[in-house]
């Protein structure tokens, strides 16, 4: 007989940020495990049934979570290369001399190719991957329950959560072999009612952050770049031509396009979409205002910190263990296979016009990295705040804190901490004097940014929420103080991201000119993506030389490279930001127009949590017995079961024990 028991424990409903917060705890302990001595001593001892039971009940679930996370950008990257590879010319795919059998276009070739791996068969995929959940309600239950079950899955977008949830386990696990450091990360448990915001909490009616965290910070590194880049091969791909040119297999590249969809929604949009709230208005404003805030408060030193502390962090091994990993690796194969297919159509080129281009301009054109361009710009910025006097965010960071007992416990780390930890905090608070009212705020930032800089988050840490400190006084509106002020700050950090970017597409454009006057479409946008490619390399050796901590040495002679670098990292977050804030406005309206006409009965709700709310607001009447306050019943105001708020003094827990 089988029997079925109910336990009533520490379970509860938790929300996505929660469970993924707890995968990734579980995928960066399998990446130690892996790289642990009796992992490899099992592999050698085990025979094989019992090799691949150990492996799939344990490393192998989350192996190939990460191998699916990259099937997407693998197909992508191939499916270009192929319809990039040569110019098309009376329907024939000439990429290849010696294949003048194939009388196909390159969009049929690769339609015909990904219509035999994406089909409606993808539709038993998924319920495949339900399967286990389908047979345990089967079990338990019965089959209507388990159809019920399944379909409501699927209605609830829960596809959207399990790419998502891929994409971070094959981060985390990935992240552990590259360079280790796994502890034990408390996630807890709270209830998934509460609204995460897009950055940070902002000043009432004003874009000043008054907190930082949020679900852009929280997923920035691990999904939505890599987002943003699929879905620009995925546009790229449509452009060249690869569903217009397919012909007879135009049909069959629409499944494909589902998954990549999915994909791309999923790893840009689900934390949204999960996430109670999001789509309010009045909450949305706020989002807006945040965003403004963080890229251009006080010259963007938000940005500045966040970067800093997450995406720049010193890494073990120095500057060939910040430069050369598993990341390098990859691009550097990217660059091979797309500067192969470069060098073949300049060789074409050379052949067509031998006597008025240069083969070997061509090629060195072809290689050079843009970033000549947007370098100078940075020298110039740099050597312009000098003259001027400047006090730009970059060197704001670079002047070295007051030497307290409390700066030699940081320099000495957590140990530090522990044995001076106490003492160390008493001798600053006695030997600092107290600020003075008329202190100049630029001290403020010093102070606060040597500390952030100081405290660097571990490796597989939580992202926690952190208060901003206080900034400047708002800068005079007009006169010679608003202008001496705006002096003193420097050029901003935001028109550097937006000036660099605009160079480097100018550099590039200029130097792959010659396929666009010619005609080559194919050639003119394979160039393109080479050169972005070989920028994206320059600025990961970049960061490498900054993590290495290689610049402190250099002083200010290594401002250019950290203006270089920090203005491509913050050009990079503004477009991504405005992509995946952009997108939502049209639900916002939805969710507006849905909370006019029909009040209390949430369309978003009913994703989130099946239940579309209460559609009529509770009412709650609490008797002042006490006397001591005026309660007042908002219930009105605050929606459904929020209670009755106190104006005045509130019941000491004397008076509560005495009722209760």
């Amino acid at each position: 007989k089988h029997s079925e028991y109910f336990h009533l424990a520490k379970g509860r409903d938790l929300g996505f940020n929660t469970v993924l917060g707890f995968f990734s705890k579980l995928s960066s302990g399998t990446g130690e495990q892996v790289l642990t001595r009796q992992a490899f001593r099992l592999g050698q001892v085990l025979h094989l049934p019992e090799a691949l039971t150990f492996y799939y009940a344990h490393v192998g679930y989350y192996f190939t979570q990460l191998f699916v996370s990259w099937s997407m950008p693998l197909l992508v990257f191939v499916w270009l290369l192929v319809l990039l590879a040569d110019e098309v010319r009376d329907g024939i795919f000439e990429a290849f001399l010696n294949l003048e059998q194939v009388k196909m276009t390159s969009a049929e070739v690769m339609a015909k190719t990904v219509g035999v791996w994406f089909s409606w068969l993808l539709l038993l995929f998924l319920v495949a991957t339900s399967l286990p959940l389908l047979a345990e309600m089967w079990m338990e239950r019965n089959l209507k329950v388990a159809c019920e079950r399944f379909f409501k899955q699927m209605l609830t977008l829960s596809p959207l959560m399990f790419i998502f949830q891929a994409k971070i386990i094959g981060h985390y696990v990935i992240n552990e072999i590259r360079y280790g450091g796994a502890t034990y990360v408390s996630t807890g448990r709270g209830l998934p009612t509460d609204r995460r915001p897009f950055i940070g909490e902002a000043v009432p009616g004003k874009f000043q952050l008054k907190k930082l965290g949020g679900l852009y910070l929280d997923y920035a590194s691990i999904a939505y770049y890599d987002g943003v880049t699929l879905l620009a091969g995925v546009v790229l791909i449509y452009l060249a031509g690869g569903v217009s040119g397919a012909g007879v297999f135009r049909n069959d590249v629409w499944w494909v396009f589902i998954c990549l969809f999915l994909t791309v929604a999923s790893w840009l949009w689900a934390p949204f979409i999960f996430n109670p709230y999001q789509f309010v208005w009045k909450h949305f404003c706020e989002d807006f205002r945040c965003l403004v805030a963080f890229f251009l408060e006080d010259s963007g030193r938000h940005w500045v910190e966040w970067y800093d502390r997450t995406q720049l962090k010193p890494r073990s091994g120095g500057l060939h263990g910040s430069m050369v990993d598993i990341t390098f690796v990859v691009a550097v194969f990217f660059l091979a296979a797309w500067y192969a297919m470069i060098n073949m159509k300049i060789d074409a080129l050379m052949l067509a016009y031998s006597g008025a281009l240069s083969s070997n301009m061509l090629h060195i054109a072809a290689l050079l990295p843009p970033t000549f361009a947007s370098f100078t710009y940075c020298i110039i910025v740099v050597l312009f705040e000098n003259v001027v006097g400047c006090s730009s965010i970059l060197r704001r960071r670079m002047r070295p804190s007051k030497r307290t007992p409390g700066g030699m416990t940081r320099r000495m780390g957590s140990m530090g901490k522990k044995i001076f930890g106490r003492k160390a905090a008493d001798a600053a608070a006695q030997a600092e004097p107290p600020a003075e009212a008329g202190h100049d705020a630029e001290a403020g930032r010093e102070s606060t940014t040597a500390t952030d800089d100081d405290e660097e988050e571990a490796p597989h840490a939580t992202a926690q929420d952190r208060e901003v400190a206080a900034v400047a006084p708002a800068l005079p509106a007009a006169g010679p103080e608003a202008t001496q002020r705006w002096c003193e700050l420097g050029i901003p950090l935001t028109f550097s991201a937006w000036t660099v970017t605009v160079l480097d597409v100018a550099e590039a454009v200029y130097a792959i000119y010659v396929f666009v006057a010619i005609g080559w479409r194919n050639a003119s946008v394979a160039g393109f993506i080479l050169k972005w490619g070989m920028l994206m390399m320059c600025i990961f050796f970049g960061e490498g030389m900054l993590r290495a901590r290689c610049c402190n040495v250099l002083g200010c002679c290594g401002l250019p490279l950290q203006l270089w670098v920090r203005a491509h990292r913050m050009a990079r977050d503004i477009i991504v930001s405005s992509i995946i804030f952009s997108v939502m406005v049209p639900f916002v309206i939805l969710n507006s127009i849905n909370d006019y006409f029909c009040p209390g009965c949430s369309a978003h709700q009913l994703l989130i949590y099946r239940d579309p709310g209460h559609l009529a607001r509770a009412e709650a009447v609490v008797m002042d017995v006490l006397g001591e306050g005026d309660w007042v019943d908002e219930a009105e105001t605050r929606g459904p079961f929020d209670g009755a708020i106190l104006h005045g003094k509130s019941p000491s827990q004397e008076h509560m024990s005495h009722i209760v």
